[in-house]
């Protein structure tokens, strides 16, 4: 366990109930690879919070213990309309790398050939 992780355990203990708590206990299981937990943890920010936010993140989890499919079930959940440009590349991303361990090469390209990802921004790099 990361020195980061025991001090989120101990604000855990302390405050278990506390959206943000909640969401670095998640953030940093996820960092550290503890995939299961990252999930726990980010399933109870989101029932907390009822934000889809952190729902890219839990479908990366489910593809890191190799459930691609769930993870694309997961995805499917939110109405991508609603979110901010960041977290919807961030669905889109993760749906592609869920399409690519699942073999789905070409799908996943497809899914990645959006104007948020194909052109520059305003302004220039």
């Amino acid at each position: 366990m990361t020195l980061a992780r025991a001090h989120i355990a101990a604000a855990k203990r302390r405050a278990g109930r506390v959206a943000p708590v909640r969401e670095a206990a998640g953030i940093a299981a996820y960092l550290d690879g503890d995939y299961a937990e990252a999930i726990a943890e980010l399933r109870t920010v989101r029932r907390m919070t009822g934000s889809d936010e952190y729902v890219p993140m839990l479908a990366d989890c489910e593809r890191g213990l190799g459930r691609p499919e769930r993870a694309l079930d997961l995805l499917k959940q939110v109405d991508q309309r609603s979110l901010v440009p960041e977290t919807r590349v961030e669905f889109l991303l993760v749906a592609a790398g869920a399409r690519a361990d699942m073999g789905q090469i070409e799908a996943a390209v497809v899914l990645l050939q959006v104007p948020e990802l194909t052109r520059l921004p305003k302004g220039g790099p």
